[in-house]
């Protein structure tokens, strides 16, 4: 039986926004000015986002300040191809990150997809991992408070927990107060959105943008906002 949704809910980073835009005007810098390796962004990208992952769960489970999830993922990431960099250094990245943030804007058809959720009369949420000071300044930039309520913006450093663990998707189903069956989470990162959001019940759809697949189970998926968009707009008509 098809159980009608009722509120649909967007990852922040990758998902609203293109994060990688801004990592790689940092590593342009770093390139210039600390040291030059020789590998692509790309390459350099996809071992910088598993190194703060790890971090970031260091963090969550208080084995680490903010400042070392924050520096030590650089470092490693270097390590990780040989070089060694500063401390200094990987402040130096951090810093450039924030500086670039500033110029962060939605996605091509953000809003549309946005806009078509309230137009339908669902209730609408964001739940993001992140430390709370970082993510606010996120949803500051992007000026998501237009759409989005308040109290329907979820930030797991305030929460205290992380995607994928289910409790976090627990928690915000009951904050809601709707059965898990009635929320439909679209997320970039398959592991902490997509399968941390079925495993608790909702409905998801992945938006795989980086071309990740292929899925270990069935779900609706999109590489494009345009494909995203017109599958919402079908969906939701």
């Amino acid at each position: 039986m098809n159980v009608a949704i009722k509120a649909v809910g967007f990852d922040l980073d990758d998902t609203l926004y293109d994060r990688n835009e801004i990592y790689a005007s940092v590593y342009k810098v770093m390139q210039q000015t600390v040291l030059e390796l020789p590998v692509s962004f790309s390459d350099f990208n996809e071992i910088y986002q598993l190194e703060s992952i790890k971090w970031y769960q260091r963090f969550m489970s208080q084995e680490c300040s903010e400042e070392d999830y924050q520096i030590q993922r650089v470092i490693d990431t270097y390590d990780h191809f040989g070089e060694k960099v500063r401390f200094a250094d990987g402040k130096l990245f951090n810093d450039l990150y924030v500086y670039f943030k500033d110029s962060v804007k939605l996605r091509p058809f953000m809003k549309e997809m946005i806009q078509l959720v309230i137009d339908r009369d669902l209730d609408l949420f964001i739940l993001t991992n992140g430390p709370s000071a970082n993510q606010w300044h996120k949803i500051e930039t992007l000026q998501l408070d237009r759409w989005f309520k308040p109290d329907r913006l979820f930030v797991s450093g305030d929460l205290g927990l992380t995607k994928p663990d289910r409790a976090i998707f627990d928690h915000l189903a009951d904050q809601m107060g709707y059965e898990s069956n009635e929320l439909l989470y679209i997320g970039d990162h398959y592991v902490n959105d997509i399968k941390g959001a079925k495993e608790a019940g909702w409905q998801a759809i992945y938006f795989d943008c980086f071309n990740q697949g292929p899925l270990e189970e069935a779900v609706p998926t999109f590489q494009t906002e345009q494909q995203l968009y017109d599958y919402l707009h079908r969906r939701f008509p």
